[in-house]
């Protein structure tokens, strides 16, 4: 492991890089496995009949996904047993 964050994917006939990942996790029920490539659409909640009053609009996985891949990195989401796990990961350049 490099510096805070960042991993050293550094090999002798390459220059030094590193890449930077994140991931977060959250222990709830998790999402169903048919709905989990879906949570990253807009305006897309696991449970429809939730309002923006008692949690969001369904815009922040979405905006996540657009950002990091402006960046060409890669967002997953997984169930983590219990809860979700979603992981970001940067390319070194």
């Amino acid at each position: 492991m490099g510096r805070r964050g960042l991993r050293d994917e550094s090999s002798t006939a390459a220059p030094r890089q590193f890449r930077g990942d994140r991931s977060r996790r959250q222990r709830g029920p998790g999402v169903p496995p048919e709905l989990l490539s879906s949570i990253f659409e807009p305006f897309f909640r696991v449970e429809g009949h939730r309002s923006r009053e008692s949690g969001g609009v369904g815009l922040g996985l979405a905006i996540a996904r657009r950002a990091v891949g402006l960046h060409r990195g890669r967002i997953e989401a997984h169930n983590a047993d219990p809860g979700l796990a979603v992981e970001i990961v940067m390319p070194a350049s």
